[in-house]
């Protein structure tokens, strides 16, 4: 039985899976177990887990990469140490079991930092299949192509933005930024 055990699976951001692999053997894991989908339960961590010696170390590079949630990491922390194991993640060491040394309160940032990155995650994990299904994320467009043409040519006629949003019923700021988009100008 190993000692010191890898574990990483793939994510949206970040280095690449093999990448990850390599980071795990070169701060000593004995091997690394790769899960090939970045979702659900996973039979290879609950291997990975099952091959862990007493003593045993699970080590990751990023927290991101084990667990789904703050919720289940916490969980699965807990079970390591009920089993006599530890976990380490290289880029987290507030996380790390016999991190006893540390300030609570940066245990507590690290949690905080690891749930917006778990969200991030979600969020561009959705972005990418809303894209691959055909949809455009985020808010609707409210210019058509004509709507900016016609509001740009009601620019060069020295019309307010003001009044070029009323004619085409769309607020200022709308008519405003697809004129300046229209124009090649950054409107942000």
């Amino acid at each position: 039985m190993s000692n010191v055990l890898g574990f990483t699976r793939p994510i949206v951001t970040g280095p690449t899976v093999e990448m990850d692999a390599s980071d795990l053997r070169a701060a000593g894991a004995d091997q690394v177990f790769v899960e090939a989908e970045p979702h659900g339960e996973s039979q290879t961590l609950a291997n990975c887990i099952e091959a862990l010696g007493t003593g045993g170390v699970l080590m990751v590079t990023r927290t991101a990469r084990l667990s789904l949630g703050t919720t289940r990491f916490v969980a699965l922390r807990a079970s390591l140490i009920n089993r006599g194991l530890h976990y380490r993640s290289l880029s987290e060491p507030a996380l790390s079991s016999g991190a006893s040394n540390m300030n609570p309160d940066d245990t507590v940032l690290a949690l905080d930092n690891l749930r917006r990155e778990l969200t991030s995650i979600r969020t561009r994990e959705g972005m990418l299949a809303a894209s691959a299904n055909g949809r455009r994320p985020g808010r609707p467009v409210v210019m058509t192509e004509d709507m900016t043409a016609m509001a740009v040519e009601l620019r060069r006629l020295d019309r307010s933005y003001a009044h070029i949003a009323r004619v085409l019923g769309v607020s200022t700021s709308a008519a405003r930024r697809a004129i300046l988009d229209a124009q090649g100008i950054t409107s942000r």
